[in-house]
């Protein structure tokens, strides 16, 4: 990997900066990068300042821990869209399927997601960030399903938790234990079977 020019600064109000972009972009493929060659022990502030040619305070200043630097090695690349809920219960929930798949299909992280699963469980650090991403994958989801249960569109006697394992669980297993696309159909299979299975 190319180093980039050693710094000391990147300033959070200059995020259109070309040198900020580089930076950022050089720490987060360090992170990956030794993550998967190295195995998650490898990173640390350390290494990855001299991996990626940054120094050690501009880590420490924009990722103050070794969570902040797994963390955002692991989010997808580039932001994605969100729509606000339109009410109803079936296009909201297709909605947020869709970005799922979205954030899965074009992550260059998603390889490091299989890491941080295999690893979770003996890594503290992995296990934080775990949390944390699985949390933000489904607050969309389990925002329209606790609303439609709240106003009475959903059975009340499902856990929220099993059904965003019924509709998570196959867009999950399929890209990342299956290695394979998403076809935008799956999501309306999916959604159509956890409601067929789930309405009052």
């Amino acid at each position: 990997m190319a180093a980039i020019e050693r710094t000391e600064v990147m300033p959070t109000d200059c995020a259109g900066d070309p040198r900020v972009q580089r930076t950022r972009r050089a720490v987060i493929e360090a992170v990956r990068e030794l993550a998967l060659t190295a195995g998650p022990a490898a990173v640390s502030h350390q290494a990855v300042a001299e991996h990626a040619g940054v120094g050690r305070a501009t880590l420490y200043r924009h990722w103050p821990t070794r969570q902040d630097l797994l963390a955002d090695a692991l989010r997808p690349d580039g932001p994605l869209k969100r729509h606000p809920p339109t009410g109803d219960l079936r296009t909201d929930l297709v909605r947020a399927l869709r970005r799922l798949r979205v954030a899965l299909q074009r992550s260059t992280g998603t390889p490091m997601f299989l890491v941080l699963v295999g690893h979770a469980d003996g890594d503290a650090a992995f296990a934080d960030v775990r949390r944390e991403l699985i949390a933000e994958g489904e607050a969309d989801m389990r925002g329209v399903l606790e609303d439609a249960q709240a106003t009475g569109r959903l059975d009340r006697e499902v856990p929220v938790d099993i059904l965003v394992a019924q509709l998570a669980g196959p867009i999950f297993y399929r890209r990342l234990v299956g290695g394979r696309p998403i076809p935008r159909a799956l999501i309306d299979r999916v959604v159509d079977a956890v409601l067929g299975r789930s309405a009052p």
